[in-house]
C-alpha cells in the first residue's frame, strides 16, 4: 500500500478523475500560480476533501 492511500483512502487513489485532475494541477508545467490555487480548490471542493488534513498539509507546503 502506498503512503498516499493511507491519507486519501483507497477509493480516492483508484479514482481516476479525482487522480486525473489532481495530476493536471500539481504536475503542470505552464499553469501559472493563480491557475493552480483555483484548480486545487476546485478538485478538493469537488470531492469534499476540504477537511483532509494530509491535503490541507501539502497545499500550505506548496511554496517549498
Amino acid at each position: 500500500m502506498c503512503f498516499r492511500h493511507v491519507q486519501l483512502g483507497n477509493f480516492l487513489c483508484k479514482e481516476t478523475e479525482f487522480m486525473g485532475k489532481m495530476k493536471n494541477v500539481i504536475w503542470s508545467s505552464t499553469i501559472e500560480a493563480a491557475e493552480f490555487e483555483e484548480g486545487w480548490k476546485s478538485v478538493i471542493k469537488e470531492f469534499k476533501l476540504e477537511d483532509n488534513r494530509w491535503l490541507t498539509d501539502m497545499y500550505d507546503m506548496r511554496e517549498s
